[in-house]
């Protein structure tokens, strides 16, 4: 879910827009707020992944 959620944010789709999308596309009642987390939670694992490697 996270993969979806990140590829509809990367094509300039809002939090807001994502969270209508999923709850449409999967039936789950998932809030704006809760699609930013998951972004900025995506973020800074990818920022920690990327500082591991160097």
């Amino acid at each position: 879910m996270n993969n979806k959620i990140m590829s509809l944010y990367a094509y300039g789709m809002s939090c807001r827009d994502i969270a209508k999308h999923i709850t449409g596309m999967c039936g789950l009642d998932i809030s704006d707020v809760a699609v930013a987390k998951l972004f900025v939670f995506d973020q800074d694992m990818i920022y920690l992944g990327e500082n591991m490697a160097r």
